[in-house]
């Protein structure tokens, strides 16, 4: 059929969809969102590149990689006139590469999408950051934050940068950077919940306790669908000896995630620690 029929979204679509998929991994409705629905919805032949996108971002999401670089490469086949679309479906090819293993070819898949990315916009900050979230995952930190500090020059208003450089300061100890970058992050979007897991993990490791249960409650009720948080959650109730309290936490997880298998050995624990009181 003729390419006329395909959806052409407008300037505020794409800035819109690029949002979406920028925090698409920390949210629950992605599926649900209007415009994915709108994608799901049309037509091969109606489908923009923008449409494939999110397709493959929602197929990416639920760890259908297969599916995810079908439609990703479907929509770099249309080759979209609009830079940061183009930009974006590199973007997750290359996140696809990643999350497919450490296997030496997948990195360099990986690594090879981002650098596209980067050359097809120079001005893109996304790319610079999941160019320096592979980075971080090969343990090439100075590479890492070297790309980061790029795109928090690019956009010092996104939040995303910030708490990517949050989470390698975290990884290096560097505690104060990481507290302060976390709390740039949240100043700018605080319903961001990776943002609140990351402050948790981050006050755990120091022994403030009751701040770190108050992050881990604050990311629980932005991504209820989570199972794992609640486990994290319930561990620490655990350490500090609220068993009611991590028993009614984990209760929620495993109706989430009856199979867990993570799931089930906190409920053993808990059920053992109980024995014990």
């Amino acid at each position: 059929m003729s390419s006329l029929k395909r959806n052409i979204p407008n300037k505020s679509d794409i800035e819109a969809a690029l949002n979406l998929i920028k925090y698409a991994e920390h949210n629950a409705a992605f599926s649900s969102e209007p415009l994915v629905e709108a994608a799901l919805n049309r037509s091969d032949d109606e489908k923009s590149a923008l449409d494939y996108l999110l397709i493959s971002t929602d197929y990416w999401k639920n760890g259908e990689y297969e599916k995810s670089l079908r439609n990703a490469y479907t929509g770099v086949a249309l080759n979209s006139s609009d830079t940061r679309v183009k930009a974006s479906l590199e973007l997750r090819l290359g996140t696809v590469f990643q999350d497919l293993g450490s296997e030496d070819r997948s990195w360099e898949l990986a690594e090879k999408c981002f650098n596209e990315a980067i050359e097809i916009d120079k001005s893109f900050p996304l790319s610079y950051v999941f160019a320096g979230d592979l980075q971080f995952d090969l343990g090439e930190y100075d590479d890492a934050e070297e790309l980061y500090q790029k795109a928090r020059q690019m956009d010092v208003n996104d939040p995303a940068t910030y708490n990517s450089l949050g989470y390698l300061y975290l990884e290096q100890e560097r505690n104060k950077e990481a507290e302060e970058a976390f709390r740039a992050a949240e100043k700018l979007e605080p319903e961001l919940p990776i943002v609140h897991l990351h402050l948790a993990t981050l006050f755990q490791e120091q022994g403030r306790n009751d701040e770190a249960v108050e992050e881990f409650e604050k990311a629980i009720a932005m991504y209820p669908e989570n199972a794992l948080w609640y486990c994290h959650l319930s561990m620490l109730l655990l350490e500090l000896k609220q068993f009611d309290k991590a028993e009614d936490v984990i209760k929620k997880a495993k109706k989430i995630s009856p199979k867990n298998e993570t799931v089930l050995s906190v409920v053993k624990e808990i059920k053992k620690l109980k024995k014990l009181k």
